[in-house]
């Protein structure tokens, strides 16, 4: 069975996707419940050390910028180590990093630090497939961006993603066979 790494398993998100992927997995959960804090560097080295031997990485959790560090960190972890086993980080991103700054101000309850932060790690996935596409593709780590609007509601015209959408997109990114880099989900 492969092995699964995961942080941000209790947040929305998070929650579908370890609910939907529970027996398909050998699990690594990342949260604050079993010590890990984000915010420190002694946790995101443990979560390097922890994905070294996994297949996926789930990369969920926004706080502060770990979530660009831990797809960085875990992409050159796997890159030294590379062999012909296809490996996978998928990161969860905003549509909101797609909208004006006019736009952004209208949404209800719009966190400038939040989209700044998806912004990042936004640039971290790009260098990532950068790196991919540059060197020997065939055998590197794949870097994938799934971005989505609110999650289960729609408000104020807002893009929105149900659970149903959100599992068929990983779905979607876990078993191609072709490196599928970006996705954008949305239901208006």
């Amino acid at each position: 069975m492969k092995t699964a790494i995961i942080t941000g398993s209790t947040n929305p998100v998070g929650n579908i996707i370890f609910e939907k992927y529970k027996n398909q997995y050998n699990w690594l959960v990342v949260s604050r419940s079993n010590g890990f804090d984000l915010l420190t560097q002694e946790s995101c080295d443990r979560v390097v050390e922890l994905a070294k031997d996994a297949d996926v990485f789930f990369n969920i959790a926004c706080i502060g910028h770990s979530q660009s560090e831990l797809a960085i960190r875990v992409f050159n972890t796997w890159k030294k180590n590379a062999n012909f086993d296809i490996k996978k980080i998928i990161s969860f991103g905003t549509l909101a990093t797609d909208f004006s700054v006019n736009d952004l101000q209208l949404l209800r309850g719009f966190q400038s630090e939040y989209v700044s932060t998806k912004l990042l790690l936004g640039k971290a996935h790009k260098e990532l497939c950068y790196d991919h596409l540059t060197n020997n593709w065939h055998n590197m780590p794949q870097s994938i961006l799934i971005k989505f609007g609110n999650l289960l509601e729609a408000s104020n015209n807002e893009p929105f993603t149900d659970s149903e959408q959100l599992i068929e997109a990983v779905d979607y990114v876990l078993n191609s066979q072709s490196y599928i880099s970006d996705l954008s989900v949305r239901w208006n």
